[in-house]
């Protein structure tokens, strides 16, 4: 019988060695994957301050072609600057953000404002930056909601 008992003390001693090293990984485990979480979040709001730059730069952009429409009439230039204007604006919103918000960008409905005595050609590209421009500032608000 004396053989049991510190057979028994042996065994007892292992599984609270056992205990411990299981409660040490646990806790590893927790903190590594709090850690990765914590550092997905980080990644991801550096990705959308990002994106949200570029789209409050290219909402810029649309607001300097209205101008130069309002200041020339030229329905010919703000055509012009608004395909090219359009393009970028679709491939950054797809490349960074996903083809849902290129969606969003391309089936935007115009507004319906035009600017006093110019011409109606001019105006209904300026209508259309308008409605555009407000599909951006809501993906603005989207993106900075999800941080």
């Amino acid at each position: 019988m004396t053989g049991g008992i510190p057979v028994a003390i042996f065994v007892f001693f292992i599984f609270i060695i056992l205990g411990f090293y299981a409660a040490s990984y646990e806790t590893w485990h927790d903190e590594h994957v709090l850690r990765n979480v914590v550092e997905t979040k980080l990644q991801r709001t550096k990705a959308d301050s990002t994106a949200i730059d570029a789209i409050a730069t290219l909402i810029d952009e649309a607001e300097a072609i209205q101008l130069t429409f309002i200041t020339t009439d030229n329905a010919e230039l703000i055509r012009d600057q608004y395909a090219d204007w359009f393009a970028r604006t679709n491939k950054l919103l797809i490349e960074t953000l996903g083809a849902s918000y290129g969606t969003t960008f391309r089936s935007a409905p115009g507004v319906m404002n035009i600017p006093m005595t110019h011409s109606v050609a001019g105006g209904g590209i300026w209508q259309a930056i308008e409605g555009k421009k407000i599909a951006l500032n809501g993906i603005i608000s989207d993106l900075r909601r999800s941080k």
